[in-house]
């Protein structure tokens, strides 16, 4: 996470921009379920093992949104009493479901492993006033907001 100092920098990467509302950046390595991919059936790299099972895979999602809650909730209790700012707003988006999806996975099984890792941090150890608001992300096929909706969630603001 990417705390205050850096709001107003330049992302070289990105080339985006923090504003004064948004205060971190949190990078997360989606697991990963596809062997290949692509026209040119190349290997999808990274530094996380490739998850050849589907369950396995899907537990990795939902551990992986569970944890990014957690560190959230984790920083926001540092934060507290310092000059640091709170994440007030965390904005989730659909990992894992492009290209790394698992090829017996849909997309709406992994938003749903999100969901539910979500969930899991939410309700994981700590004060309930350092969670944030978790906004989930615009997806075009709005699997992220059919598995919300299905899970008992409000659905995604657009």
């Amino acid at each position: 996470m990417v705390p205050g100092p850096e709001a107003g920098r330049k992302v070289p990467a990105q080339g985006a921009t923090f504003g004064p509302h948004k205060v971190g950046l949190l990078y997360l390595e989606a697991p990963c379920g596809a062997v290949e991919w692509g026209a040119g059936r190349w290997q999808v790299g990274g530094h996380r093992p490739t998850l050849t099972d589907r369950g396995a895979f899907l537990r990795a999602v939902e551990g992986a949104a569970a944890n990014a809650l957690l560190a959230v909730r984790e920083y926001n209790r540092a934060a507290a009493g310092s000059p640091l700012p709170r994440v007030e707003v965390l904005q989730f988006c659909l990992i894992s479901a492009g290209p790394q999806r698992h090829p017996d996975a849909s997309r709406l099984d992994v938003a749903a492993a999100l969901v539910r890792g979500l969930a899991a941090g939410a309700a994981g150890a700590g004060a309930a006033e350092d969670l944030p608001l978790v906004r989930l992300a615009h997806d075009p096929e709005g699997a992220l907001q059919r598995a919300a909706e299905a899970l008992g969630g409000p659905a995604a603001a657009p």
